[in-house]
């Protein structure tokens, strides 16, 4: 459930990051764990590729709302129920 819930949270975290920042790699940390990753606008969905400080890698698909794909050897599949807007959180 742990590992759920902090798969859930930092991948909130990696779409609700502002747009300006979005052109390069982008950096963060939660709970201690470091993850980089790049964003690709695909047109119909959003592509989100990196990995987090221990190495492990991550492949993520945002969809409407929906995120699905792999984090390690884990699969993801959940919705974001409230998405922060963007220029919400460049505001903050």
């Amino acid at each position: 459930m742990l590992k759920t819930f902090s798969t859930a949270a930092m991948t909130t975290a990696l779409i609700c990051v502002p747009a300006a920042v979005l052109a390069a790699d982008t950096t963060f940390t939660n709970d201690g764990v470091r993850y980089t990753f790049s964003e690709t606008d695909m047109g119909s969905y959003t592509l989100i590729n990196g990995r987090d400080s221990a190495g492990k890698r991550f492949r993520l698909v945002v969809r409407g709302g929906y995120v699905s794909g792999t984090y390690g050897t884990a699969t993801v599949d959940f919705r974001v129920r409230n998405p922060v807007a963007r220029a919400e959180v460049a505001a903050r």
